[in-house]
């Protein structure tokens, strides 16, 4: 049993149970289970697999919860990087670590911009637009819409695929 397969028992047995609070905003756990499979469909539409680490360089909020358990759901593994990091710091991390995944909040989208170079082949996804089109190391594809966070990079360091 993982974290994933407790949130399809919660979602099962209290559906319109609230799950998480964000500011105005409840979330169900049938609500959330839904969401969290419609993203965990997306990262292995996306070649994420199991035991792939995945940075989240987010702050505290449902978007960071829906991609932990949609990470958990896949069996990929959860790095958590402090907002305080910054520049070569947080380069450092996402490729020491192995993370072939690195999710951001839309906020910090000017910084990761500066470092996309050192982000090798990147993928920059636009989750507020109904679909996207991404530059990939194997061409351009569709993506479409992930109702998650504003914006995320897939980066696939030393993937070969």
């Amino acid at each position: 049993m993982n974290v994933g397969s407790l949130l399809r028992a919660n979602a099962a047995r209290f559906p319109d149970r609230v799950a998480l609070i964000e500011q105005e905003r409840e979330v169900s756990y049938d609500e959330l289970n839904n969401r969290v499979n419609k993203l965990a469909n997306k990262l292995l539409a996306l070649n994420v697999r199991k035991g792939d680490k995945v940075s989240l360089y987010l702050g505290s909020c449902v978007a960071w919860a829906e991609i932990y358990f949609a990470l958990s759901k896949i069996g990929a593994v959860v790095v958590p990087v402090n907002l305080r990091i910054k520049g070569n710091e947080l380069v450092h991390i996402v490729k020491n670590s192995g993370s072939t995944v690195l999710f951001f909040d839309s906020a910090l989208k000017d910084h990761i911009d500066s470092m996309r170079e050192k982000l090798s082949h990147t993928l920059s996804l636009d989750i507020e637009k109904v679909s996207v089109k991404a530059s990939t190391a194997n061409g351009l594809g569709e993506i479409g819409k992930v109702e998650a966070i504003a914006a995320m990079v897939v980066t696939m360091i030393g993937r070969e695929d």
